[in-house]
């Protein structure tokens, strides 16, 4: 039991961690690369729709 709780904490600490660094790096780069970042990820999704 207390493994398993030790091992979720750690992922779940990991996986914020991760998160927060995302969203400084998205925070920190220029309007211009996240809009053509997301415009490009928005034409990808249409493509597999399609």
């Amino acid at each position: 039991m207390n493994s398993k709780s030790v091992t979720v904490v750690i992922i779940s600490l990991i996986v914020l961690v991760s998160g927060g660094l995302i969203l400084f790096f998205n925070s920190q780069s220029n309007n211009k690369s996240t809009n053509e970042l997301a415009s490009s990820e928005s034409s990808l999704v249409e493509d597999r729709i399609i």
